[in-house]
């Protein structure tokens, strides 16, 4: 990796860390606390109302998100930041109003529970996404990362309140969502200014197309992930039960954190990969790719060997049966990060539709193996599915890039942690101990030696912003 490329990597994955802290990994930092309020159905409640919500987003903000960021770095500019700006806001809007009409009538005919917390939590959480990634787009890394501190505060401040005062804890919980976001979005547009970017007169219609061409073909991406998060849940749900729906959430948010920590340096990626679609990244990618392994396949091993006790110490008892699938899901995560990775290389050439097909492919697989499985071995079934679809994926993605984004698979920095990491998965299994921590310790001293010389880059720069 080139010092030039490697320490401005290193440089905006810290900037992105502090600014991602409140939106990502403050989700994990208080499900413990709802889990102490909220029972197992209740539990099941709100992991289905958070899947919903993931279905709905890419629907509501047509993947702009990502539109206005490609289009705000880019080095070409063709449009002027307001119109970019305001051209996709004016569509999220439109898309919004439909799709409310949409839940309006469905739920006329079969009437839910929380659906206006829900709908109020979709839009002002989109809303705040959308911005974001404009703060992004305009270089406001800063500010970028003081809204994440900001709404990590707000977020713990007002589930704290509403969970004190509100009888209805489920209920409580999405209305501490709901303001968090509000107050985010009022200070992004009006405390920073934003919304002098805002104007009618900036509505381009030249940008309408080329921008929902890049943006769609993420929309069904992103629904088919979901798709395959709900078939799994359905599945369980229909198979086994709703408290079952609410243990299977929990051991799947641990392993969550890796793909947070991941998220932070993909950030930094895109800043460096998608500002030229002709440049050649082929050698940084690789470099890139072989360290990413090492340091996912580290951390994971730290957390496959502690599963047992992270689940027994975090969570009510009434969870204590997702420490068995958590490992499982910590590998599904690793290839995850490593199926976004390639997925940065399509975003590059502006050939989203290759993402959208891969990932099809990896919900059938994980569907059909979660459907077929499920009678015999339980969430297992589930578990399983989701490792072996993302492994799919990563392998038709690499094969189908590697002419101009190569992945090497070396031993020392692939297969190798891939096979310790397998071996880890079946010692846990045995729920000693003596050995479960005795990995621990291996793992440790195994993410040292694999990382030194990333952890030596990073305290400098760390010691060099002090100093």
């Amino acid at each position: 990796m080139s010092n030039t490329i490697g320490d401005k990597l290193i440089k905006n994955t810290l900037i992105y860390s502090i600014g991602s802290f409140g939106s990502k990994i403050l989700s994990f930092l208080l499900l413990p606390l709802f889990s102490l309020y909220l029972t197992t159905v209740e539990m099941g409640q709100y992991d289905l109302i958070l899947t919903f919500v993931l279905l709905v987003t890419p629907l509501i903000t047509l993947q702009l998100s990502d539109a206005i960021y490609r289009w705000l770095i880019a080095t070409d500019k063709t449009s002027s930041a307001e119109q970019v700006i305001t051209t996709a806001l004016s569509l999220f809007l439109v898309a919004t109003i439909i799709t409310f009409i949409v839940v309006g009538i469905v739920v006329y005919f079969e009437p839910q529970p929380y659906v206006l917390e829900t709908m109020l939590f979709l839009f002002f959480s989109a809303l705040f996404f959308i911005l974001q990634q404009v703060l992004r787009g305009l270089g406001l890394t800063q500010k970028f990362a003081l809204i994440g501190i900001l709404y990590s505060l707000l977020l713990l401040l007002f589930s704290l309140v509403f969970l004190w005062v509100c009888n209805n804890k489920l209920q409580a919980v999405l209305l501490a969502m709901i303001v968090a976001n509000i107050v985010v979005n009022i200070i992004i547009l009006w405390r920073w200014n934003i919304y002098h970017y805002l104007s009618g007169k900036y509505i381009d219609k030249k940008l309408i197309i080329p921008m929902l061409s890049y943006s769609l073909p993420l929309v069904p991406n992103a629904v088919s992930w979901w798709l395959m998060t709900m078939a799994n849940k359905y599945i369980i749900f229909q198979q086994l039960n709703t408290a079952a729906n609410g243990i299977y959430a929990v051991s799947s948010r641990l392993p969550s954190i890796l793909m947070i920590v991941f998220s932070l340096f993909l950030l930094a990626w895109q800043d460096v990969i998608l500002k030229d679609d002709k440049a050649d990244y082929r050698e940084i990618t690789t470099n890139t790719f072989s360290q990413l392994s090492k340091f996912m396949f580290s951390i994971g091993l730290i957390f496959i060997s502690i599963s047992e006790p992270l689940i027994h110490y975090l969570f009510s008892s009434r969870f204590y049966e997702a420490w068995q699938y958590m490992p499982i899901l910590v590998l599904a995560t690793i290839f995850t990060s490593f199926c976004a990775f390639l997925g940065t290389a399509y975003q590059q050439k502006k050939n989203t539709l290759k993402i959208l097909i891969t990932t099809i492919i990896g919900a059938v697989v994980n569907i059909m193996m979660s459907y077929f499985l499920i009678e015999h071995i339980g969430l297992f079934a589930a578990a399983l599915g989701t490792l072996f679809s993302f492994i799919v994926v990563f392998i038709i993605r690499q094969q189908d890039v590697k002419s101009f984004y190569p992945v090497v698979l070396t031993v020392k920095s692939f297969w190798l942690p891939f096979i310790l990491s397998l071996v880890y998965c079946y010692l846990v299994s045995l729920n000693q101990m003596s050995i479960n921590w005795s990995l621990f310790v291996i793992a440790l001293i195994i993410s040292l030696l694999l990382n030194q010389q990333l952890l030596g880059k990073i305290l400098q720069k760390l010691k060099g912003r002090i100093l």
